[in-house]
């Protein structure tokens, strides 16, 4: 138990999502849709669970939770709580803190890097010939960033499509979080707050707006669903974006972004991409066969 005393927070995601996949099981209810074969089970994307007067797809809902699950215990190996309490922190006021811990003279951080920033260009002017300056090369660190931004936008791109096609957005939302924390340099909080909020809520209400579109034929009938049935169906996916670009975008604050290999976000959207692409392979051979 002593253990734990410092890892609260993972433990605190572990036991919530433990206990809502088991609440999922017990609650998950057919929502009413045709099956043809009335001697065996639907499949489990026709269940939906309901919480708090809300009703998500129960696929959507086990994934979503399974996520979570990993997250917590991920934290609870590798993080402690006052680690990530540092993380979430304003940077300026953890930098102003370690300064202060160590004795030294408090600094302004804006302003020592400007001067910092000045001088450097100073030298630069003075020393570096101008022919020499255009023709420095681009960093290895900008190619690589450039080259994966690519490869983010083409999988966006086919995410979309697939999300579209089959009515699942979770892979996409993971991408395009990425994508943002790639190329996006916000300079205040207040902007990170409203980029992750607003940004995927334009692809929430796309994707309602095209699957309500659709139309769903049950019986030879037309049957129409409400758009709150599909914004639902694809909240879970919004909420993950949010807190993926809230987190990663704070954790970024201050920084050039650039392409890091050991990021954990970059392996998990790149698997989500090959996900996609297997799926997109199984439809394809289905629809061949």
């Amino acid at each position: 138990m002593e253990n734990l005393k410092d890892k609260k927070i993972s433990f605190t995601l572990i036991l919530v999502s433990i206990l809502m996949l088991i609440f999922g099981v017990l609650t998950k209810d057919y929502n009413g849709n045709y099956y043809k074969n009335k001697y065996e089970k639907p499949p489990l994307k026709w269940y939906d669970v309901d919480v708090f007067g809300i009703s998500f797809d129960y696929v959507n809902f086990l994934l979503f939770l399974i996520i979570i699950l990993g997250i917590g215990v991920y934290l609870l190996i590798y993080k402690n709580d006052q680690s990530l309490k540092e993380l979430i922190k304003k940077p300026k006021l953890f930098i102003q803190k370690k300064i202060k811990s160590s004795g030294n003279i408090k600094i302004n951080k804006p302003e020592f890097l400007e001067k910092i920033k000045n001088k450097y260009s100073e030298f630069e002017s003075s020393n570096l010939p101008k022919k020499e300056i255009e023709k420095l090369e681009v960093p290895k660190e900008d190619r690589a960033t450039s080259i994966v931004g690519i490869v983010t936008i083409v999988a966006i791109i086919f995410t979309f499509y697939m999300a579209v096609k089959v009515g699942f957005s979770l892979w996409f939302f993971i991408i395009y979080a990425y994508y943002h924390y790639l190329t996006l340099a916000p300079k205040s909080k207040k902007e990170i707050t409203l980029k992750s909020i607003f940004y995927p809520l334009i692809f929430l209400i796309l994707f309602s707006l095209f699957e309500k579109g659709g139309g769903e034929t049950i019986m030879g009938m037309e049957f129409e669903r409400p758009l709150t049935y599909y914004l639902s169906k694809h909240f879970i996916g919004f909420i993950i974006c949010v807190l993926i670009m809230f987190f990663s975008l704070r954790k970024q604050l201050g920084n050039k972004p650039k392409f890091n290999i050991k990021n954990l976000l970059f392996w998990i959207s790149l698997i989500c991409f090959l996900i996609s692409i297997f799926r997109f392979g199984v439809i394809k051979y289905i629809e061949n066969s």
